[in-house]
């Protein structure tokens, strides 16, 4: 058995180091975390062989072993702690020169001098000086390093290794006693059985189980690098370890009273059977009872982080708008001190990109207000997952993919060290990101877990406050069309009775042929007044002619009547963008809707200095869409352009193409439609209030074209944007998806 112990923990500190270096070979720490398992394997492995068969040769071959292990040693912890002093490095020289000599002498010794001494020899006992001192002072430096240390993760880490580290060294040099006063029986004269255990000595092989349980320990905070799923590995090893010792407690009372009170063998098979099925009765409630407790303990942040998600939990119940989904998710993990900073964001359908919603803490800078697209770009097409800065730096080490660049990008733009998203089926909603603390080594699995459930939650919130901001919404927009159109018809009627009054008067008024005015000519409704006077001049400008006064009465009549025009106009669109639109979908062709809204412009007259040429692909597909609603909104837009170059001519340009939205992370078919002028441009602190109602730059505009081209658009479910640059003119692009 002690053989077999031997052996497994050969295999043991060679595999965990063997598997971390193969995951990252360029790594020093785990080249000299290698060289360390490889030396305690080749001792182990040496030592399990000499139980097993008692060969003298491989006493001398797991002294040669030991004799390294200080060197080794104390080459992985000054590596994985980086330090690089002066005594550090005179200790490693020391041991570079002692550790071949030392083993030299030593097989030399027990080969001549020692070789007749039955029991441990002065060699032996001055290899065991070297090898156990010279671990000892790796512990040494160890535990000073952990006073000195102002980073807790390196004293929580030196915290377990010490424990370790000392319960092997004190163990194994138990062992290594007791073997001292066991003669070095002659090969042959040990069965396999026996000889293990004769050779041992009196202390049963501890050392090599703490030894595993440390290079455990070290293989997990080298490829995981977190501290937290440690805590729940040694809670439970000690559970286990309790519960064990209960047990045996248990054997070996129920074996003294066997002794005892009776010498019978049934007898004391049964009662330890009886023994075994009490702890077996006992061991389910006892598991749970000593797991919690040293969980707990082990665990300390782990439950202040479950008391915050209680109550962020108790929070989102009640959250009905975006202010109280913000405060009830994000406060509670400022103040719980777990997240230093966290942040929330979602997808914005009026500006199309994702922007932050709230943030609470303090970062480094600033907190970035909108999300570039060129930081999702790598997730276009998928699905985004849950993002941890340590796993995507460690494989970012190992296989270096753009993506995991990009992940990494995203997260160092973000202030954060973990996002996890927020999904409505494929549908990227937005994400949290979470800062863990400086001291900190990182969120476990488990944590995340149950983050992850959180924001789950938050996704059915955010559809349920969505839902309810659209019901608000047209509750709002139906009471204020409603007033909208009482408030338009009573301004009409008085409009309608001055416009006849003025006609009237106009008709009875002499025209005098040199009057030079324009005269009323029963403009028709509609879009047809500000098309035929484009160019007219604004009443404020226009002069004041002087002589007869039918002549004058003639001039403040036209005015009249051209004023009642204009305001009837502003009336009509004023009612068309009021009234409730719902688009009349039927399947129709681009490149004929823009053929009819060119016979438009020019059935309404094309200054001569202005050319309109298009770029229509030919191979644009169907669109369900409301011809006339995409037909004005192309008028209109048309229109602007025209008015824009009517003064110094130019080239309107009308282009149609078929391309791809991503949306959400979706990739949805669209039709593009640009209208594109070669105008003097729109200045920039005018671009984003060009689609507010009553916003024009033209003295004579109504401010409500471009409002009503954007409701059309977006009852198709797409989109209107402009871009303009000084002196290079205007672009307004129209996006529709093919299916609405």
């Amino acid at each position: 058995m002690n053989t077999f112990i031997y052996a497994l923990g050969a295999i043991t500190t060679v595999a965990l180091p063997m598997r971390a270096w193969l995951e990252d070979r360029q790594n020093p720490v785990r080249q000299a975390f290698l060289w360390l398992g490889i030396n305690l394997a080749f001792t182990y492995i040496a030592f399990a062989a000499y139980l097993a068969s008692a060969l003298s040769v491989l006493r001398l071959s797991c002294g040669i072993g030991a004799a390294f292990l200080p060197l080794t040693f104390y080459t992985f912890f000054t590596r994985f702690f980086r330090v690089k002093s002066d005594f550090d490095q005179a200790v490693l020289s020391g041991l570079r020169f002692l550790a071949p000599v030392v083993a030299i002498l030593y097989v030399l010794g027990e080969t001549t001098v020692f070789s007749s001494t039955p029991r441990a020899s002065t060699g032996s006992v001055l290899l065991a000086l070297f090898a156990f001192g010279g671990i000892a002072l790796s512990l040494a430096r160890l535990t000073q390093l952990y006073f000195i240390s102002e980073q807790r993760v390196d004293r929580i880490r030196m915290h377990y290794l010490l424990a370790l580290m000392g319960a092997a060294l004190m163990f194994s040099t138990a062992e290594s006693l007791a073997r001292a006063w066991v003669s070095h029986p002659p090969a042959g004269s040990l069965d396999i059985l026996t000889g293990p255990v004769v050779l041992q000595g009196a202390v049963p092989p501890v050392g090599v189980l703490f030894t595993g349980l440390l290079f455990y320990f070290l293989y997990q905070i080298l490829v995981l690098s977190r501290l937290l799923d440690l805590h729940e590995i040694a809670s439970r090893l000690i559970t286990l370890g309790i519960c064990g010792a209960v047990l045996v407690t248990m054997e070996v009372a129920v074996v003294v009273w066997n002794d005892t009170l009776s010498h019978s063998t049934a007898h004391g098979t049964f009662l330890i059977f009886l023994a075994g099925l009490l702890f077996l009765v006992i061991y389910d409630p006892l598991r749970r009872q000593v797991e919690h407790r040293t969980h707990q303990w082990f665990n300390r942040r782990g439950r202040i982080l479950d008391l915050t998600l209680g109550e962020i939990e108790s929070n989102l119940s009640s959250s009905v708008d975006m202010d109280t989904l913000v405060e009830g998710l994000l406060s509670p993990l400022a103040a719980s001190g777990r997240a230093p900073y966290s942040a929330l964001y979602l997808w914005d359908d009026i500006e199309q990109r994702y922007q932050i919603m709230g943030f609470r803490g303090k970062v480094s800078g600033s907190p970035m207000p909108t999300v570039p697209s060129e930081l999702l770009e790598p997730f276009r097409d998928k699905v985004l997952p849950t993002l941890v800065y340590q796993d995507l730096s460690r494989r970012s080490e190992r296989e270096g993919d753009s993506t995991t660049t990009h992940s990494i990008r995203l997260l160092i733009q973000l202030h954060a060290d973990l996002l996890i998203p927020i999904h409505a089926g494929t549908a990227l909603l937005g994400w949290i990101c979470l800062e863990d603390e400086p001291w900190s080594d990182g969120f476990s699995q488990e944590e995340i877990n149950k983050l992850v459930k959180i924001v789950e939650r938050v996704a059915v919130i955010l559809d349920n406050i969505q839902g309810l901001q659209h019901i608000q919404e047209q509750r709002r927009l139906a009471a204020l069309g409603t007033m909208s159109a009482g408030l338009a018809q009573e301004i009409r009627s008085p409009l309608a009775g001055i416009k006849e009054a003025a006609q009237e008067l106009l008709a009875s008024t002499p025209q005098e042929p040199s009057s030079g005015t324009c005269g009323a000519d029963g403009s028709s409704p509609g879009l047809e007044p500000a098309v035929t006077k484009r160019n007219s001049q604004p009443p404020a400008t226009r002069p004041h002619l002087h002589g007869n006064d039918s002549r004058q009465t003639r001039n403040h009549l036209e005015l009249i009547v051209d004023e009642t025009e204009r305001l009837d106009n502003i009336v009509n669109q004023f009612l068309t963008y009021a009234k409730p639109y719902r688009p009349r979908l039927v399947t129709c062709r681009i490149p004929l809707i823009i053929r009819r809204a060119r016979m438009h412009l020019a059935h309404h007259g094309l200054p001569p200095a202005v050319r309109l040429r298009e770029d229509i692909r030919s191979e644009l597909p169907d669109l369900r869409a409301d011809e006339d609603g995409l037909e004005q909104v192309l008028v209109n837009l048309l229109d602007n352009a025209v008015e824009e170059l009517a003064p110094t001519g130019g080239t309107i340009t009308v282009a149609a193409r078929q391309d791809w939205w991503n949306i959400r992370n979706q990739r949805i078919p669209v039709v593009i439609i640009q209208v594109h002028d070669t105008g003097r441009g729109i200045p920039r602190e005018d671009q984003d209030k060009l689609f507010i109602p009553f916003f024009s730059t033209r003295n004579r505009g109504t401010g409500l074209g471009l409002p009503v081209c954007r409701r059309i658009v977006e009852a198709h479910k797409g989109e209107i944007n402009v871009h303009s640059e000084a002196g290079k003119g205007t672009r307004f692009i129209v996006t529709l998806p093919l299916s609405v």
